[in-house]
């Protein structure tokens, strides 16, 4: 098999020669979409996120867009919090729900609550799609690293996320 795909490659063999450049990318021989499987890192950010949605709304739904006006400087990795389980989508638990409701799992909840529980530090995806999770276990204050303060963070409360 050569390094450039062919027009006269086997299903198989535009497989293979996929496989062994998923890690770096490539453009599929058979559709030309770039595939790539991604090694993503839950950051401080997503920590961060995840502390505000607990602390303003531990058990309820919360529509995201609220959510992120309430916290200066965020951005949109909070999404990522559910390749580790830690927030679910209401659109996964309703197919007729809007998009946009989020809420804290039991494992988010347990993960801010810093008891001893650990997450993988990295999700592997493809697709938007977890393959699989791996790296170090981290605490939620590993995750927040130096940016961030635990017990500052934990202390905020100045209102609900909670559906009226």
């Amino acid at each position: 098999m050569t390094d450039d795909p062919t027009d006269g490659m086997t299903l198989e063999e535009a497989r293979e020669w996929l496989r062994k450049r998923i890690d770096k990318g490539a453009k599929c021989p058979c559709c030309r979409q770039f595939v790539k499987v991604y090694r993503r890192k839950l950051n401080s950010s997503m920590a961060r996120a995840l502390i505000h949605f607990y602390t303003h709304s531990p058990t309820q739904w919360f529509h995201a867009d609220t959510a992120m006006k309430t916290m200066p400087g965020s951005r949109g990795d909070y999404v990522k919090l559910a390749y580790w389980s830690l927030i679910e989508s209401k659109v996964d638990q309703d197919p007729d729900a809007r998009a946009g409701w989020w809420r804290v799992t039991s494992l988010g909840r347990k993960f801010v609550l810093n008891d001893g529980t650990t997450v993988d530090s990295h999700a592997v995806l493809y697709d938007g799609i977890v393959l699989r999770r791996d790296g170090d276990p981290i605490s939620i204050v590993a995750a927040l690293g130096r940016h961030f303060n635990y017990n500052e963070l934990m202390a905020e409360r100045p209102f609900s996320l909670e559906p009226q």
